[in-house]
């Protein structure tokens, strides 16, 4: 299968399949569990580090419990009988049978929307950025960065069945260090370290399965869909695994159109995955042929008849997924002081920490020239007619953008532009006046100003725009776009023709 846009092949990286066939396997043997006991019951109890990955072993930190107390006698065991097996399940985890293929979608017009629709599944109430390290599982770096993506993941999930505990349950086996950093963490250092050590959270319910990830960035200016784009990523995964798709034009359309204009990447979790690709469907950006469809219906039925032997962690339940580590303190005032530091100070504190930041602009030139060929590392501003700012002048604006770096004091920011149309006028304060006309004529003026500040997520301009209409001055906005207003607070035409250029910009969290 091929990335349309990239034209190479669409497959899972090893290295994220090796790291997590290595991190379940070694997690397991740590939990003290034997192969007799239900699969994924080690990581019930199990403290989560809920900034990581989505849902992935690979982010359970540390088992919060003493398996050894558990194994000690097999009273503490209950035997079920799961996908027609016999096997021992703690007594103090509840075990369902689910047997769903159950669809899932998280998308976003922007990546700072699309954090949010990922940490909404948390059910961890606040305003957190959860699972930030699924981001750069899911998205390349690059597309992560920039500002004119939008973003879906698409997972279809095989639940097996649904393992769910409580705090109460659970109290009797948690370890003795554990309930010592509990019981004394008293200043903000204590409480940090056990959250830094233990985690905040710990897995009380989980799915097991199998999954398939589709997982896309999209430029969602030139893409131009008709329909919405959760909805048409929707039905280009459901191509690529040989469900059916609608079929009228439009719709036909606009999965090329996303494919064409998309990075996608797939995954997939549980099952035999070394002999079965439950990607096994279409690979051109055309509607796949019937053979083509029939071929990746096979696959995934081949991939998921497997997944029943090799169930993987793959969900969280819909209830009480993850528990606060201060429900298993002793005491109502500690575990209030806990909840507390972790909703004002930790939770928001490592949400900044972990937020990824678009890419903003830190410096603006205007010059004379081809926007086609701007100055290294600049971008040349074009409009959606591939005309530059005054096309009668051949002006061209060219701008820098700068990506913020958590570790370091990261360059200032440009949060405001606007134009003086006099010429011998400077802007008041910090504002800076680039000295170039951009009008050709020498009787006109029109000079663009901006103001530099140190860097700031939420007043930062993220991208300019340059937009050109026949004959009208009469343009709609694009959503979370500003106009450049000049001093006397009017939209001013870059232009000297019978077009007309208007230049816009986008600042802060959109």
């Amino acid at each position: 299968m091929s990335n349309d846009k990239t034209g190479k092949p669409l497959k899972q990286e090893n290295s994220e399949r090796d790291a997590e066939i290595r991190d379940r396997n070694y997690f397991r043997k740590l939990s003290l569990f034997d192969d007799t006991v239900i699969a994924g019951a080690e990581m019930i109890g199990t403290s989560y580090d809920v900034f990581g990955k989505y849902c992935n072993v690979g982010s359970c930190m540390n088992s919060l419990f003493d398996e050894r107390k558990i194994n000690a006698s097999e009273d503490n065991f209950k035997k079920v009988t799961i996908l027609g097996k016999t096997v021992k399940v703690p007594y103090y985890v509840d075990c369902y049978s689910v047997g769903d293929l159950k669809y899932t979608n998280a998308s976003g017009d922007s990546i700072e929307s699309y954090q949010n629709s990922i940490s909404s599944k948390s059910r961890i109430k606040g305003n957190y950025v959860f699972f930030s390290a699924s981001l750069r599982v899911d998205f390349s770096t690059d597309s992560l960065t920039a500002f004119e993506n939008a973003f879906s993941r698409i997972q279809y999930t095989y639940d097996l069945y649904i393992l769910k505990s409580s705090a109460e349950a659970l109290k009797e086996f948690l370890k003795e260090s554990v309930k010592t950093a509990l019981d004394k963490a008293d200043t903000e250092e204590d409480m940090n370290d056990l959250f830094d050590t233990w985690g905040s959270h710990f897995l009380s319910g989980v799915v097991m399965g199998g999954c398939a990830q589709y997982s896309s960035s999209t430029d969602k200016y030139t893409s131009n869909l008709t329909n919405s784009l959760d909805v048409v990523a929707a039905a280009s995964f459901a191509g690529f695994i040989g469900l059916s798709v609608r079929t009228e034009n439009s719709f036909k359309g606009d999965i090329k159109k996303f494919r064409s204009t998309s990075n996608i990447k797939t995954h997939a979790i549980g099952g035999d995955l070394s002999r079965f690709d439950p990607f096994g469907g279409a690979t051109s950006a055309e509607q796949p042929s019937a053979e083509e469809i029939a071929a990746a219906k096979k696959a995934f039925e081949d991939w998921k008849a497997s997944v029943p032997n090799a169930p993987e962690l793959v969900n969280f339940t819909d209830s009480n997924p993850l528990t606060g580590i201060w429900e298993l303190c002793s005491d109502r005032t500690q575990k209030a002081k806990l909840k507390k530091h972790f909703e004002t100070v930790w939770a928001p504190a490592e949400s900044a920490k972990r937020r990824i930041h678009v890419d903003y602009i830190d410096e603006i030139i205007i010059g004379i020239g081809n926007c086609s060929s701007p100055p290294e590392g600049y971008i040349g501003l074009k409009s959606t007619k591939d005309e530059s700012l005054n096309s009668k002048g051949n002006i061209c604006l060219f701008m820098h953008k700068a990506k913020y770096d958590p570790n370091i004091d990261n360059k200032d920011c440009i949060t405001e532009l606007k134009f003086i149309t006099v010429k011998d006028k400077n802007p008041e304060g910090d504002w800076v006046k680039i000295p170039q006309n951009i009008y050709s004529s020498p009787d006109r003026c029109l000079y663009l100003c901006y103001l530099p500040a140190k860097y700031s997520a939420e007043k930062a301009i993220k991208d300019i725009k340059l937009l050109c209409n026949n004959n009208s001055p009469s343009i709609i906005l694009p959503y979370g776009y500003n106009n450049v207003l000049d001093e006397r607070g009017v939209r001013s035409d870059s232009s000297e023709d019978t077009d007309y250029h208007y230049l816009i910009y986008s600042a802060g969290w959109k």
